[in-house]
């Protein structure tokens, strides 16, 4: 866990990533341990996210979002909670997009050492996840 920054260039427009990140949607099709996404009522952008596997649902806040520049997630779900951040800058008709995840593993020391031993396998999830939204925002 703890903070991982992805950085990549993708060969098409900024409008179009931009969809495919924010539209609920379309994040199944990129985000790979997720098994289901429900939206949930009431006031702003909400839902919860149901994993594959053992693992806790997550809810998930929109907590910030300037179309086609910036947005960001508040998440949080059984021990784990944090932030997922995503910049995008159109550049010449391709698109840069900025990723960062910073979670957090409550139960305090344990919760430390755990983060560090999983560091490695969570930066490997989240570039492949990127990678994933990558290829389809440049499928035809």
């Amino acid at each position: 866990m703890a903070r991982c920054e992805v950085v990549v260039h993708i060969d098409a427009p900024v409008e179009r990533v931009w969809s495919l990140y924010t539209q609920l949607a379309s994040k199944a099709l990129w985000l790979e341990a997720v098994g289901r996404i429900d939206p949930l009522p009431g006031q702003g952008v909400r839902y919860r996210i149901r994993y594959r596997g053992p693992y806790p649902a997550s809810v998930v806040e929109v907590a910030a979002s300037e179309p086609l520049r910036y947005h960001e997630e508040h998440f949080a779900g059984g021990p784990i909670s944090g932030i997922w951040r995503a910049w995008f800058r159109s550049v010449g008709g391709q698109t840069e997009l900025r990723y960062e995840s910073d979670a957090k593993l409550a139960l305090g020391p344990l919760g430390r050492i755990v983060e560090r031993w999983t560091r490695k396998q969570t930066e490997r999830l989240h570039r492949g996840e990127v990678e994933r939204l990558k290829a389809l925002a440049e499928s035809k």
